[in-house]
């Protein structure tokens, strides 16, 4: 009998390399899908830094700013649906990712998230550039592990385990960041760099089934549309395409008006009439002309707007939220019963179950071409400059961006409000990205960029405030180096505007600048878009602008451009008012009319 060698079955000990280590770390990442990485280089993240620059260069973006960088990566997870990683080195610059970690959190994007870090040894001892960074995101990430470096081949292997079960925490049912703080050693570099070994499979493959429509609550949930009288369909953000087209299928099925938020992918249709037109405008005269809906059936994520849907809150009867996730959702404390569900599945399932509604189509058709008609000759009547026009430059931009299929970045604050308020139903043929998950002006410029990039590096149309450009202005440079496709529209409105719509203007109105409204800290930006390279124009007529950003997003080789719009806020305040009062004016002169409330 021949025996075994004493050391045959032995695991090896050696502890890898801190590049081995790293490089492993990357090839198990690419293998598992990660579709890219934005790396801030810094010096304590060289094995990752080395491990990207020899894997996977040509998925790699590089941009110096760590904030910035972290935003990109989320605007490019969700219009690419698939995550990003981030890279960056160890101290503050891990810090700066965490606006874009609680927005990523809020709105389930997932993002890996490797920050470098000294070992352990360093800690507590005021070693340079070292601070606790472990947990440092908690608890706004699915996962947070703080990962040493392996001292033999089994850890290794264990620890990859760890890695894959933080990817699968970050892409599963809850989507979010997950945060990996890797520590590394010096010498960070010790000779020459070994081959980078690529991987064709993961060492751990998760496979996740997409969960069945539960039965029971599909049988509850039909049961709950057959007892309305007078229900009411109210659509909040949606994010993917399958899951706006079951939705729009539900909802011509269901033959009930439709409460469209700027976020759900439908606002800008009509839905054969079923559609609410101008909802959030108009919502005094909507309260009058629904009633006092018996059902509400709220599908999807919150909503932009308040108005209409506390009124809904007041007077409604039960209302049925149904979302693909299990966080709490009910602001205006009117849901009565809850749905979590794979929401296309449970659409689909929902619209084949309930059958044919007998229900009046284009029931608000000629409501609709009376507001449009109130609109557009309200804007003729005022002329051509733009000045005064801040609430319709989102109609104008949506118009053009439907024509062209071009997909569309609201920024917070008032652009997405004035898209709600004032969008033109013509089509649902221009994508809406947003950042609502937690609604910051920051990081808007990055996540605009990143949305193109995720796109294949289609063009973009950035829809942004003067504060929200002035916050993000270092992710100029990125666009510029990525030489993305954005065409930045600025409404400048000399800073923080918001508060002219809000109770601060009414009972503090002598306090609102500078307490509130942060006066502008320059005067135009000519000169940021000349810093980094981008086109720059500022059309003054409405004519100019409309005709420049038709020329822009259809060139064959569109360059970042950077196109603001020199706006009035008291202007501004004057034109919405008169806008909604001609509104009004003529659904009462039509309702006349015809004698009757425009049934």
């Amino acid at each position: 009998m021949v025996m075994p060698s004493p050391d045959c079955n032995r695991t090896d000990t050696r502890a890898p390399d801190q590049q081995t280590w790293a490089d492993r770390l990357i090839a198990e990442l690419l293998a598992s899908g990660i579709a890219g990485f934005v790396l801030s280089p810094g010096s304590r993240n060289t094995p990752l830094t080395l491990a990207l620059a020899r894997g996977c260069p040509e998925r790699v973006v590089i941009h110096q700013e760590e904030r910035g960088a972290a935003f990109f990566a989320l605007g490019a997870t969700r219009a690419g649906d698939r995550p990003w990683g981030v890279v960056c080195t160890s101290g503050s610059a891990v810090a700066n990712w965490m606006p874009a970690v609680v927005e990523a959190s809020a709105s389930r994007i997932p993002l890996i998230l490797l920050s470098a870090d000294r070992p352990e040894s360093l800690h507590h001892q005021r070693a340079n550039q070292t601070m606790e960074q472990a947990g440092l995101f908690e608890p706004h990430v699915r996962l947070s592990l703080n990962i040493s470096p392996p001292e033999s081949t089994e850890e290794l292997d264990r620890i990859i385990r760890q890695v894959h079960t933080a990817y699968a925490a970050a892409t599963g049912h809850h989507p979010g960041p997950v945060h990996l703080n890797l520590a590394f050693d010096e010498p960070l570099i010790s000779g020459p760099l070994p081959g980078f070994t690529s991987l064709k499979t993961p060492s751990v493959r998760w496979h996740r089934g997409k969960p069945a429509v539960d039965a029971n609550a599909l049988s509850m949930a039909l049961r709950f549309l057959q007892k309305s009288g007078n229900g009411l369909l109210m659509v909040g953000e949606l994010r993917n395409a399958g899951t706006i087209r079951a939705a729009r299928s539900l909802a011509t099925r269901l033959g009930w008006p439709v409460y469209a938020d700027i976020t759900s992918g439908l606002r800008l249709e009509s839905l054969e009439g079923l559609v609410i037109p101008y909802a959030d405008l108009l919502w005094e005269y909507w309260a009058e002309r629904l009633g006092r809906p018996d059902r509400v059936l709220w599908l999807g994520d919150s909503l932009v707007q308040r108005a209409f849907p506390e009124w809904l809150a007041r007077v409604a009867g039960d209302c049925m939220l149904v979302t693909d996730h299990d966080a709490g959702q009910d602001p205006y404390g009117m849901v009565r019963e809850r749905v979590v569900s794979d929401l296309e599945a449970f659409c689909d399932a929902l619209a084949a179950a309930c059958g044919h509604v007998d229900a009046s189509r284009e029931r608000f058709a000629r409501e609709l071409a009376t507001l449009d008609r109130a609109l557009d000759t309200c804007a003729e009547e005022m002329g051509s400059c733009l000045t005064r026009m801040e609430p319709l430059v989102a109609r104008w931009t949506l118009e053009v961006a439907s024509r062209f299929r071009v997909p569309v970045f609201l920024g917070n604050s008032m652009p997405i409000r004035w898209g709600g308020l004032y969008a033109r139903h013509v089509g649902g043929n221009a994508t809406i990205y947003a950042s609502r998950g937690v609604s910051g002006i920051d990081g808007a410029v990055a996540t605009a960029s990143g949305v193109s990039e995720g796109m294949n590096r289609r063009p973009v149309v950035a829809l942004l405030g003067d504060l929200t450009v002035f916050h993000d202005l270092p992710s100029l440079a990125l666009a510029m180096e990525r030489q993305l496709p954005i065409i930045l529209v600025v409404q400048n409105n000399r800073g923080g505007r918001i508060f002219h719509h809000l109770p601060q203007a009414r009972h503090c109105p002598d306090l609102l600048s500078p307490w509130f409204t942060a006066d502008p800290v320059f005067k135009d930006f000519h000169s940021a878009a000349e810093m980094f390279g981008w086109d720059y124009e500022c059309p003054g007529a409405r004519d100019a602008f409309q005709n420049l950003l038709e020329s822009v997003v259809t060139a064959p080789d569109p360059r970042p451009t950077l196109v603001e719009l020199c706006l009035d806020a008291q202007g501004t305040l004057e034109t919405h008012e008169l806008l909604k009062k001609r509104c009004m004016a003529s659904l009462a002169e039509n309702a006349g009319k015809s004698g009757r409330n425009m049934e």
